[in-house]
């Protein structure tokens, strides 16, 4: 059980350290960068949903995880995990998206 925790984090860590977040004036934007790119982005028109999730050992570290959506369903939508700050970055999101 030990060593399935430390590898499962050790693989979210990996992972994270791959990833990139963009939030721009006109659009958000994910890129995974591993053997190639992998880029999704919402524009700042499209996103009509914002939610913050922590469970209680995030919270206790200080991580927490945001998804931004374009609509029903899952049409279009980017998640990201594990993120310090994350309360801070989800009200900038909200902030873009009400400035439309």
């Amino acid at each position: 059980m030990g060593l399935y925790a430390f590898s499962s984090g050790l693989y979210t860590y990996w992972t994270n350290s791959l990833t990139t977040y963009y939030v721009t004036s006109r659009r958000i934007i994910k890129e995974y960068r591993f053997l190639s790119l992998v880029r999704r982005e919402i524009p700042r028109e499209k996103v009509r949903g914002v939610q913050e999730r922590k469970s209680a050992i995030e919270a206790l570290v200080g991580l927490g995880n945001v998804l931004v959506a374009s609509g029903g369903g899952r049409s279009l939508e980017i998640r990201m995990r594990n993120m310090e700050q994350s309360e801070s970055f989800a009200d900038s999101i909200r902030t873009l998206i009400s400035e439309s």
